[in-house]
Order: C-alpha cells, then sequence, then structure tokens
C-alpha cells in the first residue's frame, strides 16, 4: 500500500510540473508571436501606406475646380453672414448706450 501511495504522489506531482511547464511554454510562444507580429508592423507600415495610396481615386480637375469655387462662394456667404450678425448687434448695443 506505501508503493500505491508513493507512485500516487509522484504522478500528482509529476503532472503538477508538466502542466506549470506546459503553461510556461504556451506564455513564451506567446511572447515569441507578439514580438513578430510588432516587428511585422513596424516592417510593413510604411507597405500598406504606399499599397493603401495606390487606392485612392483622386478626383479629376474639373471636380477640383468645381469644389474650390464651392468652397469659396460658401466662405464668402458665412463672412458676409456673420459680418452682418456683428453689425446688427453692434447697432444693438449703440441703441441700448444711447438710451439709457
Amino acid at each position: 500500500m506505501e508503493k500505491e501511495n508513493k507512485k500516487k504522489k509522484t504522478t500528482k506531482v509529476e503532472t503538477k510540473s508538466k502542466k506549470v511547464e506546459k503553461k510556461v511554454e504556451k506564455k513564451v510562444e506567446k511572447k515569441e508571436k507578439e514580438e513578430k507580429v510588432e516587428k511585422t508592423k513596424k516592417e510593413g507600415f510604411l507597405k500598406s501606406v504606399w499599397h493603401e495610396m495606390k487606392k485612392v481615386t483622386w478626383p479629376s480637375k474639373k471636380h477640383m475646380v468645381k469644389y474650390s469655387i464651392a468652397t469659396i462662394i460658401l466662405i464668402i456667404f458665412f463672412t458676409l453672414y456673420f459680418l452682418g450678425i456683428e453689425a446688427v448687434f453692434a447697432w444693438i448695443k449703440e441703441v441700448v448706450k444711447n438710451v439709457f
């Protein structure tokens, strides 16, 4: 019976140590994979940017002129709008200032 108990104890210890070893191995493998991924990320960044820039569809000259004119018109419109609002508030301020 003593021999059986010793065998059971040693097998339990052995299985625990094997489990610990497996966990350590998994952690080491995981770290190695992460390091490889980081290296490929750094190396592949500029390549991926270059490939993405190739996918971009740039607007034609006709569209660029169209969008530029629309932008300039909107800038002028909002400039006049805010100048008008400012003039109205300045006028209100003068009226209130003269009354009181």
